[in-house]
Formats: structure tokens, C-alpha cells, sequence
């Protein structure tokens, strides 16, 4: 693949999901500038687009979701690829519950549309690496590749439980973002109401 961008006229191809450090000496090779040259100011405009948590009480909130996550993520692998930036890894968590794929992989599985059941895994596969879900996002590679080697058998097989694994992720991400003490206000902005139903069913 690699190989075939470059050939179409690209400087560089980065892997998904991009690591940060790979990221930045592509920067630097390509514009002949160091980044830390930019950092401040990139520090600045963070700050005043309110992408830092800079009040006390946003950094404890911080660290009460951050402490949450790591018994069930691999949040030190997912903040390489955030810029360890915190904030933007909460970010990243909460488009990673608003674009929740269940009801469109289900679909696809139930007409046996394996073309775009392997689009979205695929999908699955790449944004639950880049969360820090990392058996989910093997498991949802073995789902891809099976597509691939047309082994309906293996799907068949193990797509609930990787479903069933898709959604205990959301719950459990879902309600870790909930530790700033304004739950249900957060969780009408950022939970489907399909996962309300799975949080009610899991407090019941």
C-alpha cells in the first residue's frame, strides 16, 4: 500500500493509527522545520480554544476518568496516539460512543452483505486500536480478515461475541466518562439510547 502512494505522487505514508513521534519526524522531513519550533504557539491556541483542562476541578475530573479507563483500556498505548494529550483522548472516547457501528454491522450481517460487514469491522478495528481496546481491535481484525478469505464459517462463529465484547467497551466507556458528577446530563449528550437500555439493563 505503501508503495502505491508514493508511486501516485505522496511524500509519505503513515500507518493508522498514526503514532505521534512517527508523525512528527515526517513533519520535520517534509517542511525542513522542527516542530517544537510551533509547540508554544500551538500551546496558546489550545488553551484558547479550550482544548487544555487547565481549572483544578477539570483535572480531577480528568484523572477520575483516566483511572476508570486504564482498568479496562490500554490508555498509555491509546495516548501515543493523541498526542498524549489527555483532553483530546477524551475526545477521541466520546466520538468513539456517538459513532457507535453496532446497529450498521448488525445489519450487514444479518443480510450477509459481507462487503460492508468488512468495511465496518475494518472500521471497528482501526478506532478501537486507536482507544486503547486492543483485544476488541484484534478481534475485530480476525471478523476482516475472515471477510477477506471468504470464511463465513468464522464469522458466523464469533460475531456475537465480539459484538457482545463491542458493547460492554461502550458501557464501560460510556460510563467512565461519567465521573465529572453530572451523569445523566453527560450521558443524553454522548450515550445512544441503545446503551441506555444496556446501562439500565446492567444496573438492574
Amino acid at each position: 500500500v505503501q508503495r502505491e502512494y508514493i508511486h501516485q505522487g505522496f511524500s509519505a505514508y503513515l500507518l493508522k493509527p498514526v503514532v505521534r513521534q512517527e508523525l512528527i519526524d515526517t513533519i520535520e522531513r517534509l517542511t525542513g522545520r522542527s516542530v517544537s519550533e510551533r509547540s508554544a504557539n500551538v500551546a496558546e491556541v489550545g488553551q484558547e480554544e479550550g482544548l487544555t483542562s487547565a481549572m483544578p476541578g477539570a483535572l480531577n475530573q480528568n484523572a477520575k476518568s483516566m483511572e476508570v479507563l486504564g482498568s479496562f483500556l490500554n490508555t498509555e498505548a491509546a495516548l501515543t496516539y493523541c498526542a498524549d494529550s489527555i483532553d483530546f483522548y477524551l475526545v477521541i472516547l466520546n466520538d468513539y460512543v456517538e459513532g457507535n457501528r453496532r446497529e450498521e454491522i448488525e445489519e450487514n450481517y444479518g443480510s450477509e452483505d459481507w462487503d460492508n460487514y468488512r468495511i465496518g469491522v475494518h472500521a471497528l478495528k482501526s478506532s478501537s486500536r486507536t482507544i486503547g481496546a486492543d483485544q476488541l481491535s484484534e478481534d475485530a481484525k480476525a471478523l476482516e480478515d475472515a471477510c477477506k478469505e471468504e470464511r463465513t464459517d468464522y464469522i458466523r462463529e464469533h460475531h456475537r461475541e465480539v459484538m457482545e465484547e463491542y458493547t460492554d467497551i461502550l458501557v464501560k466507556i460510556s460510563e467512565a466518562l461519567k465521573q465529572d458528577g453530572d451523569a445523566d446530563q453527560h450521558t443524553e449528550e454522548i450515550l445512544p439510547e441503545s446503551l441506555e437500555k444496556d446501562l439500565d439493563t446492567e444496573d438492574r
